[in-house]
């Protein structure tokens, strides 16, 4: 990984531009909260761009027309440590308990039969991977 610091919120506002046109294509309406001010961190900018990417496609991929869908970012400082927030959530159908227990592990898809059509189940284990080498954390949240 290449760290630099950079702008996190340019980033994310820039996938979210590229991948505005599918998302619109497929009826999601999206609600962007991300800070106009420069959120600073230190990032691969590659690495970081594929998570927001494939957390996008997948709320697209997996979410009928009409689904809304929150992107956010935050940023806060407790007890003299900085800490960022990014939020990518729909309020599209639930997922399945058996799936929400493995849903960043390798090969994890909600749907076997579609396995081959949408995907191997790699992308959230790689994301996961990705997040954790920029010490942070990612979670699924059933509500928003």
């Amino acid at each position: 990984m290449k760290k630099e610091k950079n702008d996190l919120a340019e980033c994310l506002r820039s996938c979210v531009a590229g991948y505005y046109p599918t998302m619109e294509e497929a009826g999601i309406q999206i609600e962007l909260e991300i800070p106009e001010t420069m959120v600073e961190y230190e990032f691969d900018e590659i690495e970081m761009k594929r998570v927001f990417l494939n957390l996008l496609s997948n709320m697209v991929k997996h979410n009928p027309p009409q689904t809304r869908c929150l992107v956010k970012l935050t940023e806060e400082t407790f007890l003299e440590e900085k800490r960022i927030c990014v939020v990518i959530a729909d309020n599209g159908p639930k997922i399945s308990q058996e799936l929400k227990d493995n849903i960043f592990d390798a090969f994890a898809v909600g749907d076997r039969s579609r396995n081959t059509k949408n995907g191997s189940g790699l992308g959230l284990a790689v994301c996961k991977k990705i997040v954790e080498r920029h010490l942070g954390e990612i979670e699924y949240v059933e509500d928003w």
